[in-house]
């Protein structure tokens, strides 16, 4: 079946094209189709409800719009969500680029990135179930051909369509009743003429119903088929700017993945300084902020409770109420700094108008070794003669171990990661581990049982040479800490 449309108006065409489907006996229809569902209509939008074989149960990205490609360019990447390829690389292409829009959305793809290669993929499918499937084809340069085929992953395939074109969008459509027994199904694109220029194709579909291509569950423009990883959140979809949150708000396929501002090869979401070079992740006081942008060493840089943007260790707030409880003292009165005198380092409990005194004398604003594991090579002092009213908290020795948090060794690590957690909450432990691209790698949860303290043994064999991080989520808080792999 070969028809010629726009990309806007064939959702359209189709949903009313089924309808009519439903009001004709089934002794009317053609012998090409093997048998007809009945649907529940929604009376308020004439559209369908969800099949009971759901939209999910079907191909995904077949607008290829998770690679975000710009306008007028085009991205030789090395995966694209939900496809595999046999070639080194997908050719994307973003709309306009040599002159050519794409049929829907902003992107599509050459098939012919080196030669005419095959791109596929597999998904969950619902044996018995009459599915809908489409796609746009055309040539780059002249007529040039490719076949759409489905079948049980490792074959044999069905052919679809044989898709020969030229230098025009043709779409194609049609049905294919899933075999018993196959519940997992392959998708292929085959180019089979053009050398390494050739067959480009966009808004590929394979879904249980004709709906589920415009079905968009949570409104943010974007559907299952055509990429949205998780159509019920409209905060998640292809294309929108990575969060540091354990999620893949853009679709790609890539946790907490971002971009790397400093250049030096550690994304920003794991970079412990994302503006300043820093590849060796150094951070001397354990608290996550690294020594070259470290602002108060032996402090907790990443305190910013009054949302500034700079760290409240050295540019405190003015108001008390935007001090962390933790810092108060004196019945919440006034607050705890970490003072410097001639002899060494102690914790002075003061009023918040003194504060700025003590940080233009080398202090910080919080207690003395705040942060994860004091750092410095600093003395106790051995006594201290300070503004009036100012009372001693504690005296602390910076070169002891204070650590709070998470720690790991050995680093460099070779085929075991042991990361020690410390927690006074005693809530359940998620950990994960990423490369420096941010490509989670490994997950696993794990119970404290009451203790403080848990030491977990990561199995870390299967993993090459490189720098990795371990994120720890324990309850609201969570810690980042970089290691090296050297074998």
């Amino acid at each position: 079946m070969k028809q010629m449309s726009n990309a806007g108006s064939f959702p359209k065409f189709l949903d009313f094209f089924m309808v009519l489907m439903l009001l004709i006996p089934s002794g009317l229809l053609g012998s090409s189709i093997t048998s007809v569902h009945t649907k529940k209509l929604n009376k308020s939008n004439l559209n369908y409800l969800p099949p009971s074989c759901p939209c999910s149960s079907g191909s995904i990205n077949g607008s290829f719009e998770t690679n975000c490609v710009s306008n007028n360019s085009i991205d030789f990447a090395g995966s694209c969500f939900g496809w595999t390829t046999n070639d080194g690389n997908f050719e994307i292409w973003g709309n306009g680029n040599e002159g050519v829009a794409a049929y829907h959305g902003s992107n599509y793809i050459e098939i012919n990135s080196n030669f005419p290669s095959t791109v596929h993929q597999d998904f969950s499918s619902c044996e018995g179930e009459n599915y809908y499937w489409q796609i746009a084809h055309r040539g780059r340069s002249g007529t040039q051909n490719a076949i759409f085929e489905i079948g049980p992953i490792g074959g044999p395939y069905t052919t679809l369509v044989s898709m020969t074109d030229g230098t025009s969008w043709n779409f194609y459509s049609g049905y294919y009743t899933i075999p018993a027994g196959q519940t997992g199904s392959r998708l292929r694109i085959r180019g089979v003429s053009g050398g390494s220029v050739g067959n480009f194709v966009d808004a590929v579909a394979f879904v249980p119903t004709a709906s589920c291509v415009s079905l968009d569950n949570d409104g943010d423009g974007y559907t299952y088929a055509y990429g949205d990883c998780n159509d019920f959140n409209n905060s998640i979809y292809p294309c929108r700017t990575e969060l540091c949150n354990d999620i893949d708000d853009n679709c790609n396929g890539i946790v907490d993945e971002s971009p790397d501002s400093d250049g030096d090869g550690i994304t920003n979401c794991f970079d412990n300084c994302p503006n300043n070079y820093n590849p060796s992740q150094s951070d001397s006081d354990c608290d996550g902020v690294g020594d070259a942008c470290d602002v108060c060493p032996g402090g907790n840089d990443q305190i910013d409770n009054n949302n500034d943007g700079r760290p409240d260790c050295k540019y405190p707030p003015s108001n008390i109420n935007q001090v962390i409880n933790a810092w108060k003292c004196s019945a919440n009165t006034k607050v705890q700094v970490c003072s410097k005198s001639p002899g060494g380092y102690k914790t002075v409990c003061t009023y918040l108008s003194a504060v700025q005194n003590h940080i233009n004398a080398g202090g910080y604003l919080g207690p003395c070794g705040n942060s994860g594991c004091g750092g410095g090579n600093l003395k106790r002092i051995e006594k201290n003669e300070f503004m009036s009213g100012e009372e001693v908290i504690y005296q602390y020795d910076l070169t002891a171990s204070d650590y709070q948090g998470i720690e790991v060794y050995p680093n460099p690590a070779q085929n075991v990661l042991y990361v020690k957690v410390q927690s006074n909450t005693g809530n359940p432990v998620e950990l994960v581990l990423y490369n420096s691209f941010g490509q989670k790698l490994h997950a696993e949860n794990h119970s404290m049982n009451h203790q403080l303290e848990l030491v977990i043994p990561v199995e870390i064999s299967n993993f090459s040479n490189g720098l990795y991080f371990v994120k720890v989520m324990n309850g609201l808080e969570q810690n980042v800490k970089s290691f090296t792999i050297q074998k």
